[in-house]
């Protein structure tokens, strides 16, 4: 997790909280839904202590006996006497985990509690035990204690269920589930080691950055291409200055992954230098996943013969694996034939040729490379070319990626040039296209 603030966190995480709030709230639904409708109705006893006058001393010893009466309430005696009256519709077991006592503090009254399913059943068991016990304080406990017990307010019939409680559990849920979101939301954090910010991964590659390219959800349609090509024109121009005007012939672009936008980048770069005036040929050297002729040549369906391995091969000479394209100023040159490994035949004079016989009809060649991941066949042709453009996406982008892909370009004498950060959520129109520390820029 990097030092980003909570809340820029917790928007970016907004769905997993959500999720977890959903949860939790349909869980309390579904609680509410199972759980059985429980009625509580209540009567109460007044107990008084027999004496000459209601003297302060009479009164604690009313509270005192109300304490006490409470306990032989819930006492299996006075359970097995309602039982016996109930004519054993319940077991005194059952009774006694409907029915408490508790005596109103500060007064002399007792209050006996019941609960049901049913309400007229809890107002009818609180009668009856009601009527059981100032009976059983008459007869059994009177001479004894000097109490006498009365009934002070009768039963109510309960109209509501005190619980389940709907509302109340799905505001627990909400809250629970909230805590519990945010809480998965920052574990889901810390534990994505992806780069949040452009500035960051400037700083892990140690690289300037070129362009920043918006991601489809942001500029879609002809915007979208309209951001692509722009910021890619102004990539050329920014390559210039920071080559002092030394021309690029040659430049090869890859990733450290598939589907980070490479070829994207090779067929708008492309694009945007053919629209600058300049003639470019665009390699295919990703036989894997083989993008360009899919995009200029989208009409030909099947693979273009011969192609860039039948010219390292010797089998065909440049002009015959050159194709033109529908757009001005721009070839290609496919694949051709697959061979088990590029790398071998990369390295031959050949190779080298193929480069220089270009470089003199065209003002710039691209490559469009295999990811570093797929094996040396990137880094072999990126220390062949004048330069390596490293494309970055930050969907998918971690430190250790970064600084590895830098690392092996390094490793076989590549000149890294700079990254495209593709994807970059803050690029929303063609004048967000180029993106540079102000170190970079006053170079």
């Amino acid at each position: 997790m990097t030092g980003d603030s909570v809340l820029p966190i917790l928007w970016r995480r907004r769905w997993i909280i959500l999720a977890c709030v959903l949860v939790f709230v349909a869980a309390a639904v579904v609680i509410s839904k199972t759980v059985a409708k429980e009625y509580v109705t209540s009567a109460d006893l007044l107990i008084v202590q027999k004496a000459p006058s209601q003297s302060f001393d009479a009164v604690q010893a009313a509270q005192v006996s109300a304490r006490t009466y409470g306990a032989i309430v819930t006492s299996s005696t006075v359970a097995q006497l309602v039982a016996d009256d109930l004519e054993s519709r319940y077991t005194r077991e059952q009774l006694s985990a409907k029915v408490t006592a508790d005596p109103v503090p500060e007064t002399q009254l007792l209050r006996i509690t019941v609960s049901d399913e049913s309400p007229d059943e809890a107002k009818h068991l609180t009668d009856v035990y009601t009527r059981i016990f100032v009976n059983y304080a008459q007869t059994r406990l009177f001479r004894s204690t000097n109490v006498s017990v009365s009934v002070a307010a009768v039963a109510s019939l309960p109209d509501s269920p005190t619980k389940p409680k709907p509302k109340l559990y799905v505001l627990v849920a909400v809250l629970l589930g909230l805590g519990f979101g945010i809480a998965v939301a920052m574990l889901r954090e810390r534990l994505d080691t992806r780069v949040r910010s452009p500035e960051r991964i400037e700083s892990d590659a140690g690289l300037p950055i070129l362009a920043r390219l918006p991601s489809p959800s942001g500029a879609r349609g002809d915007l979208h291409r309209q951001v692509l090509t722009e910021s890619l024109r102004l990539t050329r121009a920014t390559l210039k200055t920071m080559t002092h005007g030394r021309a690029l012939r040659s430049i090869a672009v890859t990733s450290y992954g598939q589907g980070e936008g490479k070829s994207t980048t090779v067929i708008h770069l492309a694009l945007a230098v053919a629209s600058s005036g300049g003639e470019v040929v665009a390699v295919e050297a990703d036989f894997r996943r083989p993008a360009l002729q899919r995009f200029f040549l989208s009409s030909t369906k099947e693979p273009l013969l011969p192609g860039l391995t039948s010219f390292v091969m010797d089998a065909a000479e440049r002009g015959a694996v050159t194709y033109p394209t529908p757009y001005p100023s721009v070839s290609i040159i496919p694949a051709g034939p697959p061979v088990p490994s590029l790398s071998g035949l990369l390295q031959s004079d050949r190779c080298q040729g193929l480069i220089e016989d270009l470089s003199s009809p065209h003002d710039l060649i691209l490559f469009d490379l295999p990811p570093l991941t797929a094996g040396a066949d990137a880094a072999t042709v990126a220390a062949a070319t004048d330069g390596v453009i490293l494309v970055v996406d930050m969907e998918q982008a971690t430190k250790a990626t970064i600084q590895e892909s830098v690392r092996q370009l390094n490793a076989v004498g590549a000149n890294v040039l700079g990254l495209i950060i593709n994807r970059d959520p803050t690029v929303h129109d063609p004048s967000y296209g180029l993106r540079m520390s102000p170190a970079h820029a006053a170079t």
